[in-house]
């Protein structure tokens, strides 16, 4: 399959003509980090987005947005252990389903060895960083040479400072339905007021 096939698979409901637009922006990327097209090589798809692998960087184009939040890297910036993007390239004039393209791009990290145990862990360290993260496994957690653990998809992450009260009330307990075996720590949020919403 080549890349418009690709794009076209994931992204149906985009114009083809912006197809072509996010293709010369992906070839933008590559030139920017000594390379071309042929170099940039298919991984996987994502719920909105494509990944790529060019010279052991991950390439993701997305059109993700939070709460209103066109930059990526911004929303993901408010704790450590989320893998930060090494750049991002939002691209203004290509929308779909309301949202903005972006490519982001990341160091690669080892999907290998990750156990239950960092996936409970991680889970924690995005929580108290003001994060729900509704879709704990393994498969979206890497490793760096060092052993340490960043979450590496963003699906599903939510930043609770960013809702206001109602909102983050409807979160919390939507959260506790999908997670009630890690229930405890939310039920305290709305007795202490632990996070203060805008």
């Amino acid at each position: 399959m080549n890349l418009k096939d690709i794009l076209l698979r994931q992204f149906n409901g985009l114009d083809p003509t912006k197809i072509n637009e996010l293709i010369n922006s992906l070839k933008i990327v590559c030139e920017k980090n000594n390379s071309d097209l042929s170099n940039l090589h298919f991984v996987d798809y994502g719920e909105s987005s494509v990944v790529f692998e060019l010279n052991n960087q991950i390439i993701k184009l997305t059109f993700n947005e939070y709460d209103k939040h066109p930059s990526m890297k911004e929303y993901v910036s408010h704790s450590n252990k989320i893998l930060q993007p090494n750049f991002e390239q939002i691209i203004d004039d290509v929308k779909l389903w309301g949202y903005t393209a972006k490519i982001l791009g990341f160091k690669k990290l080892s999907l290998d060895n990750i156990t239950d145990e960092d996936v409970l862990n991680m889970y924690v360290d995005l929580r108290d960083d003001g994060y729900l993260w509704y879709d704990t496994k393994k498969e979206n957690i890497g490793k760096d040479a060092d052993g340490k653990c960043y979450l590496i998809d963003y699906g599903e992450l939510i930043y609770i400072n960013d809702l206001d009260n109602y909102n983050l009330n409807k979160e919390l307990e939507t959260h506790r339905i999908v997670k009630n075996e890690l229930d405890s720590y939310y039920s305290s949020i709305k007795e202490n007021n632990q996070y203060k919403t805008r």
